[in-house]
Formats: structure tokens, sequence, C-alpha cells
């Protein structure tokens, strides 16, 4: 699956627009779970593997439409007191081969 920011993937023709996918991720997040092993903010991990999570979510779902790739893509970060949120939404794609 290819997953791209841009509103083409160079080097292939769109040929159909399947649809727009969307995932949100809210995960809670304590206090102690943000200090990793050194005592630095593990912050940034953790929003990794939200995002990780998100994109599988986003791409199973253009799957699901019979999409090959996912343009467009647009994410968004919230953090709060005890949670984090990521917000993942593009527009799937079947790209001829």
């Amino acid at each position: 699956m290819i997953v791209t920011t841009t509103d083409s993937v160079e080097g292939n023709q769109i040929e159909a627009y399947l649809g727009v996918v969307s995932t949100v991720r809210l995960e809670r997040v304590s206090l102690g779970s943000l200090l990793n092993a050194s005592g630095r903010p593990a912050i940034e991990d953790a929003l990794r593997e939200a995002a990780s999570n998100a994109m599988e979510d986003l791409a199973s779902q253009a799957t699901l439409l019979g999409a090959n790739a996912v343009v467009g893509l647009r994410t968004d970060f919230e953090i709060a007191p005890g949670s984090q949120c990521v917000m993942l939404m593009g527009t799937a794609v079947r790209l001829r081969r």
C-alpha cells in the first residue's frame, strides 16, 4: 500500500478514486509511562506508536475499498493531560500499474 501526502504518485496514473478514508486513535497515557529508561520524556515514542497503529487502520480501510494507495494524507496530533490523539485522513485510490 502506497500512502503519500501528495495528490498523486509519480510514475503512476490514478485509475479510480474510491473514497475518503480516516481514522482516529485516542490512547490514554499515564504520567509514569512518559519517562523512558534514561529519564527523558518518551511522548515522541508514544506518538510514533499511535501514528503507526493509525496508519495500519487507514491502510486496512483503503484495502477494503479495493485501493492500492492513499493520496493526500493529512495528519493531526492532539496531546492533552492523560491522553493523546492521532487523526489521519486521505483519499483511497486505485493506481493503474
